[in-house]
């Protein structure tokens, strides 16, 4: 079977799975190996609620799809009833990605309904590929992918050796024996892998996660969990000579994990970020409090295109050097300029804030913002041994020349325009930024304006396609919050909530209708570009050949 077709039967299946499946019960981890780097949780009840299948089927996209003769009959199957797979459709689906010493793996899991129409479904998709059965399981697998199941639930596992390859410049250190089982054909034993994951004892699996379990107790469309340690900490753990500093305290404990609700308007969702206890407790010592809502008032740029404020304890940035056995680099590489790491510190204030915005055509008419990065200054002096170093290094013939600086005895200020620089150091206007009751009182909040940002920079170039695509963008993006740097329960938590243009539909069937429009505008304008390269291929070959008989000798 070819790859393509193999694709196009999963993409259809997760579809369908993820607007018909249901949530029960919230002992996911129980069926997630422990060693699970990436998770997510597919709620299809509160899913299928807001889109129904019935009328994800409808989309345009979809319809095209289906009505396409080139399209199998098995695809359209699948597209027609998702049931006809065998899977419960009623019930939670469960995603997940391992990583390990032959590359990693991603497995789907579900609930069977109709074991029958299971082995009947993966019979006439994979051809000749090998059955066979082990502790009550019956396993079908050729090539990269193995489909099991037993009376109850069903194993997808697809290999991705290619994870390999984010081990980085450096080979892989551990040497785990798990999974090392490969075909002739190079590929991991799917049969072995699944028949693990379906008979996964407790202790092994990721129940006894405290961060996953926490998550699935919030409610939500779709969950998702990820580990940084798991990913990447064997990258640096195999640096090199740099594993010999801390640089694993980066990832050791590093866990993120989110719920994701699509709500009349917006999507909304909520992130808790986890650390080592080290790292963790450095975080918690140097929080920062509430940011300078004055000091973004004070911003020159009227038509905000993006914005970003922060309040934090520059302290924070001498302890973490400290952690991670970086202190020593630091302060070789602040000395050959000029001042020290504990100078910085100590010259630097709590609060930083970037905006960018008040677009503006250059000479070739290419859309430009105006921007600035601002902090506040904590002790003169020390910040004067930084401007200095600045200078010295800003002098250099490869250094941009649009680029201005101002400060006085409490802000510092950078960007690529000089009036809004010295306007904002001036601080003579106080501007009135509507986002701002959106971001305040929290230390870290964001602001990116959608509208605002599509409207200044269409192209006069853009094609027929491009042209409608930017169309349906325009109309389907507003903006964007973010909030967070607050720790509660052992973690840091953030907020984000991406606004919509329309108010009144759930964002589940803003994003189908969109995705749809995309969709089909993406798929005719490769037919258009096909039909006509064709013609030039044709038109060249003719030239050729008419220029060939006038040179050849009769």
């Amino acid at each position: 079977m070819k790859k393509q077709y193999l694709a196009s039967i999963i993409f259809f299946l997760l579809s369908a799975l993820v607007f018909t499946s249901c949530k029960k019960g919230s002992e996911q981890g129980k069926l997630i190996p422990e060693e699970a780097a990436f998770v997510m949780v597919i709620n299809g009840e509160s899913m299928n609620q807001k889109l129904p299948f019935s009328e994800f089927k409808n989309g345009a996209l979809f319809q095209e799809v289906y009505n396409d003769s080139t399209t199998d009959a098995t695809v359209k199957t699948i597209m027609t009833d998702p049931s006809n797979t065998g899977i419960a459709i009623d019930k939670e689906i469960i995603m997940f990605v391992v990583k390990d010493d032959i590359g990693g793996y991603m497995g789907i899991e579900g609930t069977v309904k109709d074991a029958a129409k299971m082995k009947s479904f993966f019979n006439t998709t994979v051809k000749d590929a090998a059955e066979s059965d082990k502790d009550n399981v019956h396993f079908v697998a050729k090539n990269n992918m193995t489909a099991s199941w037993d009376k109850e639930r069903f194993v997808l596992i697809m290999d991705l050796p290619e994870m390999n390859n984010m081990a980085g410049m450096y080979p892989p250190m551990s040497d785990s024996s798990q999974d090392k089982a490969l075909t002739d054909r190079g590929f991991r034993d799917g049969t072995v892998t699944a028949g693990n994951v379906h008979k996964l004892e407790e202790k092994n699996s990721l129940a006894k996660n405290d961060s996953f379990s926490e998550l699935m107790k919030s409610k939500g469309d779709l969950h998702f969990w990820f580990s940084g340690e798991k990913i990447q900490g064997d990258m640096i753990k195999s640096m090199g000579p740099l594993s010999m500093m801390n640089l694993s305290k980066l990832t050791d404990g590093s866990i993120a994990s989110g719920v994701v609700n699509f709500e009349e308007g917006k999507i909304v969702m909520d992130i808790a970020s986890y650390s080592n206890k080290e790292l963790f407790a450095l975080w918690k010592k140097y929080e920062g409090g509430k940011i300078d809502t004055d000091m973004m008032q004070r911003s020159p740029i009227k038509d905000v295109a993006a914005a970003f404020s922060m309040n934090y304890k520059p302290e924070v940035i001498k302890a973490f050097l400290k952690l991670t056995g970086l202190d020593g680099f630091a302060n070789m590489g602040a000395g050959m300029t000029g001042f020290s790491v504990d100078e910085f510190v100590k010259a630097v204030g709590n609060d930083l804030f970037i905006c960018i915005g008040d677009f503006r055509a250059d000479s070739t008419g290419k859309p430009l913002p105006k921007g600035f990065f601002a902090t506040s200054i904590a002790d003169k002096v020390a910040f004067g041994k930084i401007l200095a170093a600045g200078k010295k290094l800003g002098s250099g013939p490869s250094v941009p020349k649009d680029i201005y600086y101002n400060a006085n005895d409490k802000y510092f200020a950078i960007g690529n325009d000089k009036s809004v620089v010295d306007n904002f150091v001036g601080g003579k206007q106080k501007n009135s930024l509507p986002f701002l009751d959106k971001i305040k009182g929290l230390p870290v909040g964001g602001y990116i304006n959608f509208q605002y940002i599509l409207l200044n920079t269409k192209s006069l170039k853009m094609d027929s396609a491009a042209t409608a695509m930017h169309t349906a963008s325009v109309g389907m993006w507003d903006n964007a919050y973010f909030t967070g740097g607050n720790v509660e329960n052992n973690s840091i938590k953030q907020h984000v909530e991406i606004n919509l243009m329309d108010k009144k539909m759930n964002s589940l069937k803003a994003l189908n209708n969109y995705f749809n429009t995309m969709g089909v505008i993406a798929k005719k304008n490769e037919t258009r570009f096909k039909e006509e390269f064709k013609r030039m291929d044709s038109s060249s070959y003719r030239s050729l050949e008419e220029r060939s008989s006038e040179t050849l000798p009769q």
